[in-house]
């Protein structure tokens, strides 16, 4: 990130924030970007589980899906991807 950063950058930067991975010059930025933006205040609240979430996950399994080819869609089959809520034929 380099200037001002826009909510777009910041949201990118949210998950390596809250897991507490990020380069300490953008978690300056971050901060002072949340300072004043209370969407992406809210975007960080809606991801504080993530942390404790992952933890869940057991570590040969974080293997497996790490060395697993990347192909498609990243959506989980039988999941709706948040960005697809809409009902087809209806707006």
């Amino acid at each position: 990130m380099s200037g001002a950063a826009s909510c777009r950058e910041i949201r990118h930067a949210l998950g390596v924030y809250v897991l507490g991975a990020i380069e300490p010059g953008d978690r300056a930025q971050v901060d002072e970007h949340l300072a004043t933006c209370a969407d992406c205040r809210e975007e960080l609240a809606s991801l504080a589980g993530l942390p404790a979430l992952l933890r869940r996950v057991p570590t040969a399994e974080a293997e497996r899906l790490r060395r697993r080819p990347r192909t498609g869609s990243p959506v989980t089959p039988g999941i709706r991807s948040p960005r697809s809520t809409a009902t087809p034929g209806r707006p």
